[in-house]
């Protein structure tokens, strides 16, 4: 996968960011620079501050991650794909695949969430999908739930400790359905704990 770097800078002075090795450069006067949570951060005179993301070459297939996952999924059943979807960016969400993919660079792939369950006094299993456990790319969407009342917040990760904790604390998902889906399963257990307590 590409490597990502990010900065801030005031649009307005004409500056241009340039990639230079494993840093990052304005052409003109040299910022005061700040690294933080793995981004390069360049506080200017103006309020206007904007992220600017900068690429390395990519090399290698766009894809080649998620194909060795697809690779490993390979070795444990003759029916991988049963295990990923895609994403094609128009308005869908996420579907399951239907066969080997065909890795198209503008499609997103990934492995399908990972069913989580368990079974209440009364009998009843109650599932959800399991949260999303890694730290996102800046800007990246995401989806949390209020554990006290159970709304669906849609929010943007922002590299920030309030994304962290959300993370740690096991909240966070990619998609609506599968925040609500949780949000929903809690409840249950919740319900069921107070009735039995």
């Amino acid at each position: 996968m590409a490597k990502r770097y990010f900065a801030k800078c005031d649009l307005d002075d004409g500056r241009v960011i340039v990639n230079k090795g494993d840093e990052l450069f304005l052409s003109g006067a040299q910022p005061n620079w700040l690294h933080r949570d793995g981004h390069y951060v360049c506080h200017t005179t103006s309020n206007r501050m904007e992220y600017i993301e900068v690429r390395e070459e990519q090399q290698g297939h766009v894809h080649a991650e998620n194909m060795a996952l697809y690779a490993q999924d390979a070795q444990e059943t003759d029916k991988p794909w049963e295990r990923w979807e895609c994403n094609t960016g128009d308005g869908l969400g996420w579907l399951g695949v239907e066969s080997h993919p065909a890795w198209i660079a503008d499609t997103s792939y990934r492995r399908k969430p990972k069913i989580l369950s368990v079974t209440l006094a009364s009998g009843e299993v109650v599932s959800w999908p399991a949260p999303h456990c890694t730290e996102l790319e800046y800007g990246d969407p995401y989806f949390y739930f209020v554990p006290t009342h159970g709304d669906i917040v849609l929010k943007k990760w922002d590299c920030a400790p309030w994304d962290r904790n959300t993370l740690s604390n096991g909240y966070i998902h990619l998609t609506k359905e599968a925040a609500e889906q949780h949000a929903a399963a809690l409840l249950k257990i919740n319900i069921q704990g107070r009735d039995n307590g």
